[in-house]
Parts: structure tokens; C-alpha cells; sequence
């Protein structure tokens, strides 16, 4: 994984352990990270002049929703004026947050069994930030014991419990009780009138707590006791009264310290010596500093899997893959460490007949020509590696790294290159996400063996560590439900955390709403497309920051910001298809029939793969039928056909001269409108090009029926990676 998104992901690993392992009672929970605002895109931050057009540019990750400017991810307005926008009436200004946000609160915020509605922790706060209810308070004066069906309260108030209540407006919705005693309030959105009356307004006590206005007309005194000034619940409901608070507990979600004016957090519960169910306002593992061994400063674990290089790492990315620059026990990937490392290693054990040193295939001469050649297992002559005999003409395995999806099964829904579990795909090649079983692999202790709790991992007690999926309901509850909604990656999801996720579009992690990346802060693709030539609007290629959008040949410098890996020696471009695109003049988009890559080289493997990931997200556009039809690159050339099948190509019955290859084109089925399209462009892809090396592809769209425009529309995009300057 690249380091890109290292402690992205390490704000979402092992949130279930730690919230199931602690108890209920005794925790508060910090919203809100120390340094940052409320957020991400809760706070209006600029807003349009008379106009109505914003002139200011987004600063810092600021992010523009609509004609409106608001902070992001971490809450702080950073956008200068410009023209004649305005600041919102909200309070915030630049570099502020919003004033006086909730940052630290009396318990968990997704589960409200871990709420006791009690602000426990001793705080000292700093800054300008404000203590609203004082440790083992809670919210002063909330509803604690409605009426039964009598409409009276039958039940004592203990402790410093208050009988009280509110005024309601009769039948007719309007007030008749127009003089107020002493400090009770008319309120038009007050907390407690949608509780009591049929309306979101009341009359309300004041700040002693009781109710000492009588009603007029028809309005109606509803009566109710509060906790009193403690803000805990301490009267036992009697007769048909009604608890709305449990004795002994407070007002969920009860505010224990404020923002104060500017909006920004400068008070934390992590450190002081109590293990809070959420220490730092960061969603991920935690620990506390005062009780916990191996505890950062932030109450983060100092361990393997938490996507920071504690003493004794070589790396962290706080994943559980291992065809990443990153494997299990947190050492860094080379070659002959058993795992496949992916854009760098083609192979793995090295210095065999298959693998050299440097862990690249050894390709037997005359690999590819449909041939069993001397030291060949098998040779199918096609560009697939996904059928029976790979492209280095070996029979296809479990861990070869390409999955097994066509030909004679069994089949496999994944290949990671290595037969370890726990990191996302099986020893037997199966999903582990949506299995319904917690899956994850030791990286301390017993370094590999499969786990789903650190003590499994254990060979001397407490030594071990198990980096694993954050939830598993079961292939069938992924991505549905309210927060905390568990992803397709098993994990929980997050716009932001370097993954994509159920319904998120991109997500390139801390890059996100860069301009350029091609991701937006919400995890919204922004494809960027090249300059297309009036008349052309059927297809275009997109580049993520792209070198020159003016250019068919885009050069990329290894390492630069075009280049999507952290691998020296190669380029990874990451490219995409916009298809039907809509105001480019003098062209009429939709009714596409076809999409096809033509003059396709499947006897080099970069083009073959290039061609097929890029294909399979066109077809991803479709929101109807797509195939990809398989198509005769020998004997009866261009015709239909169905990889293994070669003989299917034929020039003649018998003949042995056809051979079956990857399609590289599209058939939509009913035919691809704008209006009906999934999205305006595809995916984006990774198409990785070695140092030196040129990689060319030319697209042709075409319609169904020829009508007064354009029949088909054919692009060309070079991409030519050159050393780091």
C-alpha cells in the first residue's frame, strides 16, 4: 500500500475489539481531535455574494458543496474571501471552527447502550474550550418521568429530582397565557417541547428549574419531573408514569465540554488515566497512556497494524495485505519473503526454474506460440492469464497471482500471489470479506498464523498481535444498514481511510479533494479529460494528473505526481473512459453500441492488462447488459469465441491454426444514453508503464444507428514513463 494512505488506514483497524473489550460505565467520548474543528463538511465556511457565484478558491481541505464553501476533514475554515463573498452567520471565520462544538461528550455517539448520559472523566480544559457539566453531572434539568394516561405525575421526586412542566398552545396552535412569571420563557424550538406538547414550541421553566406561570384560555400545563441541577436521574416512576431516563443515569449524549469561541479542540480526555470509549476523537484502536504498555501520546497502540512505524517496525501500513510493500510482522517486502509483491515481483520462491533472483519469471523461449515447448507446462497461445495455462505458460494454481476464472474449474475469486489467510484472500483462494467470520493474521507473536484476537497470536502471554477485518456480518449485510455501515472491505466505512467503499466513488485517502487526483472530499470521482476536438463527444480518455491535457502523449517522470506508486523503475498511470460526454459543440452524444481498444498487442503482457482493466470498467457504465465477447486472434481472425476454446477458430474444421484471445471491446445492450449511463466516466485505472517504456492506446466508439452526427469517435492516449529527474 502506498504510504500515501498509512495513517489513513490506521484510524480504521480493530474498532470492534476495542469497543466490545470495555466497559460500559465510567467513559466519555472525544469527538473531536485535538487541533481540529467540528467536521469533515459540517461547517459553512464562505458564502456567495449578491451574485450568487462564490469568486473565493477553497484553501486548505476546504471543500465546495454546491455554490457553498465548507470545511473539511479536519473542521477549520481556511478559505480567504474573495470578490464579494461573505461569511456565513454561524461565527466562523478564518482559521476558526465552529464555535462552541460539542468536543468531548458522555458517551459513544453509533452505540447508545454505552451511553450513561453521566460526564465522568476529571477534565482540565485548555484553550478557550468550556466545561459545561461538571464530572458525574449530567444535563441539568432534563425530562426524566413523563405522565401515564391520567396526565398527572404519580411519582415522588428524589434527590434534587424537580416536579415541573411545561405550557402547551391548545387546540387552536396559538398561545393564550401572554403573561410570564418571573423567568419562564416562551421558547419556539425549545428541547423539550416536542416531547411533551404537539408542537415544537412552549412555555418552559426558567433557570431555577420550575414551572411558575399558570396557563390561560386553553393552553395546557404538561407536567413532568426533571433531574434538577445534578442532571441525574434519581426518582422511581410510579402508578403509569413513564421513565424516560433510567435512575442513576443522565440525558444521552449530554455535552461535557465545548469548543469555546473558536471553534477548535484544545482539551482531550486522552491521558488522563481512564480508559474512555473513544480517547482521541481518531476512529481506529486505542489505548491509555497512564494504564496501557506501548501507548503513543495520541492513546494509540504502539503495535504492528496500526499504520505508524513504532521501535522494532521496518514499516506499517496498517493493512492486512501481503502483496504490498508492507507484509506481516511488519517488515518491509523483498524478494523471497513467499509473497508476491504487486508491480514488483512477478514471482516467488526466487532462484528456481520458474523465478530468477531478482523474483521476475523466467519465460521459457517460445512461451506464447501455442506450443508445449521444452519446459513449458502447458501453452494455450492466447494473452489470458485468467483460463488454465497462464501467459508464462504455467498450469493456473492457487497464489501464481492472476485468478483463475475461465477454462476448467475449480475457479477462484481472488489471488494475492501468496497462500496466507487473513489478508483479505484465502490460502484457498476464496473472499474472506463477507465470509460472516472475522479473518486476520498474526503480526506479533506467531507471525502468519490465522487469527480473529491477539491472544491466538500469543506464544508468550501477551505477545500477541492479530491485524484483522473490523467487522464481518456476512456477504449479504455489507454496505447496508445505518453507521456503523461494515464495507465490502470489511471494514468500517469511511470516506477518507485510502479504500473504496460500498458506494464511494474514489477514495485516495488525505488526496482526496486535491485538485487533480481525480477523487473530491466527499469520495466523488472529478475524472479530468483530455482536450477533445469540436464534434467529439462519444469517448475521451481521462488522466489523473495529467502532465498536459492538451497532449495525446502524456510523459510521466518516475515519481512525480502522475505517478501512482512508490515503486522506482516504473510509472503507474492511473487512466480512465468518459463516455457520451454532454456539451461539446456540434455533437449529439448517446446510442452507443460499441466500445473497443483496436490494434490491442496481447503478446505483451503490460498491453493485454492494460486492455482488460480498462475494458471491464467500461463495462461498469452499463446500467444494462454488457459483454465482452472473446474474439479469434488466429485462423478465423475477428470472429467469436470462448477462451479456452481455440479450436473454435479455426480456419477450417480440424485445422488447429485458430486461437482464441481476451476480447478488447464492448457491446452494450440496449445501447449506452447519457441519461441512462451509471456515471459520466469510468473508474480509474492503474496501467503501469516500466522506466523507458511507452504504452499506446486507441479507442473507437461507435452508434448504433447513423443518424445527423457523428457515427463513431476514435482517441488516442501514449503514455511514456521517463526517469525521475
Amino acid at each position: 500500500m502506498s504510504s500515501r494512505c498509512l495513517r489513513q488506514l490506521s484510524q480504521v483497524l480493530l474498532v470492534v475489539a476495542a469497543l466490545v473489550n470495555r466497559p460500559v460505565w465510567a467513559q466519555d467520548f472525544q469527538l473531536i481531535a485535538v487541533g481540529n474543528g467540528a467536521g469533515p463538511q459540517t461547517t459553512q465556511c464562505v458564502l456567495p455574494g449578491l451574485d450568487g457565484t462564490p469568486q473565493s478558491t477553497p484553501g486548505g481541505d476546504d471543500v465546495v458543496n454546491g455554490s457553498i464553501i465548507e470545511t473539511g476533514p479536519n473542521g477549520i475554515c481556511e478559505t480567504v474571501l474573495a470578490g464579494d463573498d461573505v461569511r456565513p452567520d454561524n461565527g466562523v471565520t478564518f482559521g476558526t471552527g465552529l464555535p462552541n462544538a460539542a468536543i468531548i461528550v458522555s458517551g459513544s455517539v453509533t452505540n447508545p447502550a454505552l451511553d450513561n448520559g453521566i460526564c465522568d472523566d476529571s477534565i482540565v480544559a485548555l484553550g478557550d474550550d468550556v466545561i459545561l457539566i461538571p464530572p458525574g453531572h449530567g444535563q441539568p434539568r432534563a425530562l426524566e418521568i413523563l405522565s401515564g394516561r391520567n396526565g398527572m405525575i404519580d411519582s415522588t421526586p428524589a434527590g434534587d429530582d424537580q416536579l415541573t412542566g411545561v405550557i402547551c398552545a391548545g387546540q387552536d396552535g396559538s398561545f393564550e397565557t401572554t403573561t410570564l412569571f418571573t423567568d419562564d420563557e416562551q421558547v419556539a424550538n425549545g428541547d423539550l417541547c416536542p416531547d411533551l406538547c404537539a408542537s415544537s414550541g412552549c412555555i418552559v421553566p426558567g433557570a431555577d428549574g420550575l414551572l411558575e406561570t399558570a396557563p390561560a384560555g386553553d393552553d395546557v400545563l404538561v407536567p413532568f419531573v426533571s433531574t434538577g441541577a445534578n442532571g441525574v436521574a434519581e426518582t422511581t416512576a410510579a402508578s403509569d408514569d413513564q421513565t424516560a431516563i433510567t435512575p442513576g443515569s443522565g440525558a444521552k449524549r449530554a455535552v461535557c465540554v465545548s469548543a469555546g469561541p473558536d471553534g477548535l479542540a484544545q482539551t482531550t480526555i486522552c491521558g488522563n488515566g481512564v480508559r474512555d470509549i473513544e480517547e482521541n476523537g481518531l476512529l481506529g484502536a486505542e489505548c491509555e497512556v497512564a494504564l496501557d504498555a506501548n501507548c503513543s501520546a495520541l492513546c494509540q497502540p504502539e503495535v504492528c497494524g496500526n499504520g505508524i512505524i513504532d521501535p522494532g517496525e521496518e514499516c506499517d501500513d496498517g493493512n492486512t495485505r501481503n502483496n504490498d510493500a508492507c507484509v506481516l510482522g511488519c517488515r518491509k517486502a523483498t524478494c523471497g519473503d513467499g509473497y508476491i509483491e504487486h508491480g514488483v515481483e512477478q514471482c516467488e520462491p526466487p532462484n528456481t526454474a520458474k523465478c530468477n533472483a531478482m523474483c521476475r519469471r523466467i519465460l521459457v523461449p517460445g512461451c506464447g506460440n501455442g506450443q508445449l515447448d521444452p519446459g513449458e507446462e502447458c501453452d494455450d497461445g492466447n494473452g489470458s492469464s485468467a483460463d488454465d495455462c497462464t501467459t508464462s505458460c504455467t498450469v493456473a494454481r492457487c497464489g501464481d497471482g492472476w485468478v483463475h476464472n475461465a477454462g476448467t474449474g475449480p475457479f477462484e475469486e481472488c489471488d494475492d500471489g501468496n497462500l496466507q489467510s487473513g489478508d483479505g484472500c484465502s490460502s484457498t483462494c476464496t473472499l474472506e470479506c463477507g465470509n460472516g467470520v472475522i479473518d486476520g493474521a498474526c503480526a506479533r507473536g506467531n507471525i502468519g498464523a490465522s487469527c480473529s484476537t491477539d491472544a491466538e497470536c500469543d506464544i508468550t502471554g501477551g505477545d500477541g498481535v492479530c491485524v484483522h477485518e473490523e467487522c464481518d456480518p456476512g456477504a449479504a449485510q455489507l454496505c447496508i444498514g445505518t453507521a456503523p455501515v461494515c464495507s465490502n472491505a470489511c471494514l468500517f466505512e469511511a470516506c477518507g481511510n485510502g479504500v473504496q467503499e460500498c458506494a464511494e466513488e474514489c477514495d485516495l485517502g488525505y488526496l482526496n479533494g486535491i485538485p487533480g487526483s481525480g477523487c473530491s472530499a466527499t469520495c466523488t470521482r472529478l475524472p479530468t479529460t483530455l482536450e477533445s476536438r469540436s464534434g467529439e463527444c462519444l469517448s475521451e480518455f481521462t488522466v489523473d494528473e495529467a502532465p498536459d491535457l492538451q497532449k495525446v502523449t502524456q510523459i510521466c517522470h518516475d515519481g512525480a505526481l502522475c505517478d501512482f506508486d512508490q515503486i522506482p523503475g516504473q510509472c503507474t498511470f492511473r487512466i480512465g473512459v468518459c463516455l457520451n460526454r454532454t456539451g461539446v459543440a456540434g455533437c449529439v452524444p448517446g446510442n452507443i453500441r460499441t466500445f473497443e481498444l483496436a490494434n490491442v498487442n496481447l503478446t505483451h503482457p503490460e498491453e493485454a492488462a492494460a486492455a482488460q482493466a480498462l475494458i471491464a470498467a467500461v463495462v461498469g457504465l452499463a446500467p444494462g447488459t454488457a459483454t465482452v465477447p472473446d474474439r479469434c486472434r488466429k485462423g478465423s481472425k475477428g470472429k467469436i469465441c470462448s477462451i479456452p476454446n481455440n479450436q473454435q477458430c479455426d480456419s477450417a474444421l480440424g485445422a488447429g491454426d485458430g486461437v482464441c484471445d481476451i476480447g478488447s471491446g464492448v457491446v452494450f445492450g440496449p445501447a449506452l444514453d447519457a441519461a441512462t449511463q451509471v456515471a459520466p466516466c469510468t473508474q480509474p485505472v492503474d496501467v503501469m508503464v516500466p522506466v523507458g517504456g511507452k504504452l499506446r492506446l486507441r479507442s473507437r466508439a461507435k452508434v448504433a444507428l447513423p443518424a445527423k452526427r457523428p457515427t463513431r469517435d476514435n482517441d488516442a492516449l501514449r503514455l511514456s514513463c521517463r526517469p525521475a529527474p
